[in-house]
């Protein structure tokens, strides 16, 4: 594999991270990195703002009507269709995301996802290898999930948990018990019938309340059950 040393940063990298001339058919003797470094900094001496951020302007400045659902919103909601052209697509991200969530169980979009899986093996192996090692990696992956898990199940936030979970100061709000001493995060209890969130509970309370079908009557019965044992 040919390499270069980076006339910028001084490291060597392999040919193909280095910018080629058209005009000589040679390559800059600066990777592609500081090479996009200089040109970023170049850029914001000349108009005071990145790029990216000029471009974002320029798109917020002419809206679009989404032919899915029909609201007129502004061009950085709209995935861009051909760089070179311009052109974005004729529906906003909301809807292109429930487009593909749709596809994706259909069984062509099954059978789309099978093959690039059997195509593409030694790649997730690769970044699967690189995922065991990168904490930072696997502490963002972490972090989304649960963002995700809280918004499609209970409509909440992770600030939304963190502002009910400081209401009952860490504890579970039947036992009482601190959650430090779970070492693992609380149960969201929630009504099953109208989806809306109780509080948050441990696993225990949490089962038990579910187990007792989240009927008043069965529990009172249950604890009347044990008061006559107590006499």
């Amino acid at each position: 594999m040919e390499t270069k040393l980076c006339s910028k940063c001084g490291k060597e990298q392999p040919i193909e991270y280095y910018p080629l001339r058209i005009e000589t058919g040679k390559y800059r003797p600066e990777c592609k990195i500081c090479w996009n470094a200089y040109q970023r900094e170049r850029y914001l001496e000349k108009l005071g703002k990145h790029k990216r951020t000029a471009r974002a302007e320029a798109r917020e400045a002419d809206p679009k009507r989404c032919i899915k659902c029909g609201v007129e919103k502004p061009l950085s909601e709209y995935t861009i269709h051909n760089r070179k052209k311009g052109q974005h697509r004729n529906f906003c991200h909301e809807c292109e995301k429930q487009w593909i969530r749709k596809y994706h169980k259909t069984d062509q979009g099954k059978q789309k996802a099978k093959e690039w899986i059997d195509n593409n093996k030694e790649k997730i192996l690769e970044y699967r290898e690189i995922y065991k090692t990168d904490i930072l990696k696997q502490e963002r992956s972490k972090a989304y999930h649960r963002a995700r898990w809280l918004r499609l199940n209970f409509n909440m936030t992770v600030d939304d948990y963190m502002d009910m979970f400081e209401k009952q100061d860490g504890k579970c709000l039947i036992c009482g018990i601190d959650k430090n001493i779970l070492n693992k995060n609380f149960a969201i209890d929630h009504d099953h019938t109208t989806g809306k969130v109780r509080g948050l509970l441990c696993h225990n309370c949490n089962v038990s309340i579910g187990l007792m079908k989240d009927s008043p009557f069965l529990l009172h019965k249950a604890a009347e059950y044990l008061d006559s044992f107590n006499h």
